[in-house]
């Protein structure tokens, strides 16, 4: 992080859709200068935020029963801080989508970035998802019949379905996954005390992540709807999941304030998708978090929750990177921009805030750092021989200075690395030895 700071300049915003308060940074001695611009579109708490596929596009959703698109075209791209550029908002004409109800809770875009769903509490209709058209604010459909608030949801990576989480506290939570195309009947998984706080789909839709209030993540095959694993700790009230880009790891955080955790209420863990194997845990502070969120090249997670701050990690050895403070509510979503340069967070000081993170996604091969903890840097790590990014290893591999299966032989000096770097050290271990031979 640079020591270069900034002043804080404030400055009112009169826009045709709406009142914005804007902050930005440009001169010296400001207190964080990753923070780009923080600005009000809601009158009530920011319940999420989300950004198109293309990053051109910020969604909000708030208490206020609004949902408001923020074009971020001059944001999104090489926006660092200090620069001499002036982030000017302004809505979308289509902007805002109004629910007529109690508030949205949740939103996410449709893949091609065309339409945006979210989901609230209607006094005539009950609890309901709306749909609409982004370019015309046609309302595409409502979809009723869900028995609490509608807390997530999110687009399957082919928009043919689209997974509805809610419930209230201390009755028994639904999912419902919607068929967007109207021609089968919606499918309902579940029916478990507590709440459906999140749902995630896996980046290529084989697997849908499903936080419960009863303590326990629920995975499901979307071939079939059918459980795949339960992934269970005691004390522990998930709220938030995240698919790593490549889905090999899931994500999870909540609530860790059960006695079992000594009053730690933020604890990140990290599973094995293959067989929900828990591969890593991070206490996080003794808040509980309430979202988090995966960088595109999945290098880092970003956590925000109770204690008002945001804290990211590196998601392959798990140490803190930098925090970020600004917010003076629970932060309650955060999303990172597809191309990496941008964190953004909204929380219940009714503030959606931008923050800079360039400078840590995308130049992973040429920063100096050891960014997946395998002990090489930049050049010397194989992982950037092939590409510009270090993509991290398993507790097996062929580049990481360790003899893993006991037979006095370490990385390319192993017969089970002979193919490459990223080959399993540990191949055959009843094979395991100097003389095996066995090749990999």
């Amino acid at each position: 992080m640079s020591n270069i700071n900034y002043v804080r300049c404030w400055c009112l915003v009169a826009a045709v859709s709406g009142f914005f308060l804007f902050w930005s940074g440009c001169g010296p001695d400001a207190k964080d200068d990753r923070e780009l611009a923080a600005i009000v579109l809601h009158s009530a708490p920011v319940t999420e935020v989300a950004f198109s596929p293309d990053a051109t596009i910020l969604a909000s959703a708030s208490e206020d029963d609004t949902v408001r698109l923020l074009d971020v075209t001059d944001l999104h791209l090489n926006f660092e801080p200090g620069s001499t550029s002036t982030f000017i908002p302004h809505e979308l004409s289509s902007s805002p989508f109004v629910g007529h109800g109690a508030g949205f809770h949740s939103l996410d875009f449709s893949p091609l970035g065309d339409q945006i769903a979210a989901g609230c509490t209607d006094f005539a209709l009950g609890e309901i998802v709306k749909v609409w058209d982004i370019e015309t604010a046609e309302r595409l459909a409502v979809l009723t019949g869900h028995s609490g608030p509608v807390l997530s949801l999110d687009y399957d990576p082919l928009a043919q379905v689209l997974a509805v989480g809610g419930g209230r506290l201390l009755e028994a939570g639904e999912i419902t996954v919607e068929d967007l195309s109207g021609t089968t009947s919606p499918v309902e998984l579940g029916n478990t005390r507590g709440p459906v706080t999140d749902v995630a789909f896996s980046p290529d839709g084989s697997l849908l992540a499903t936080a419960w209030g009863d303590g326990v993540v629920r995975v499901w095959n979307a071939s079939d709807w059918t459980s795949a694993y339960d992934l269970a700790v005691d004390d522990h009230i998930p709220y938030s999941v995240a698919f790593s880009p490549d889905g090999a790891r899931l994500a999870s955080a909540g609530d860790d304030s059960g006695p079992g955790f000594d009053g730690h209420g933020g604890v990140l863990r990290i599973w094995d998708t293959i067989d929900g194997e828990l591969l890593s845990s991070m206490d996080l502070g003794a808040t509980p978090i309430h979202s988090i969120s995966y960088s595109p090249d999945g290098s880092l997670i970003a956590a925000g929750g109770e204690a008002q701050r945001i804290i990211v990690v590196d998601a392959w050895n798990s140490q803190v990177q930098f925090t970020l403070r600004g917010h003076a509510g629970r932060v309650n979503s955060l999303e990172f921009s597809s191309n990496g340069q941008l964190l953004v967070s909204g929380a219940d000081d009714n503030f959606i805030r931008f923050w800079y993170v360039g400078d840590v996604v995308g130049e992973t091969c040429d920063d100096g750092i050891d960014n997946d903890g395998d002990g090489w840097t930049d050049d010397d790590d194989p992982d950037c021989a092939d590409g510009d990014k270090e993509t991290g290893y398993g507790d097996n591999e062929c580049n990481d200075d360790i003899d893993n299966d006991d037979d006095g032989l370490t990385d390319s000096s192993d017969p089970d690395c002979e193919d490459g770097f990223d080959d399993n050290e540990s191949d055959d271990p009843a094979d395991a030895g100097p003389d095996s031979g066995d090749g990999g």
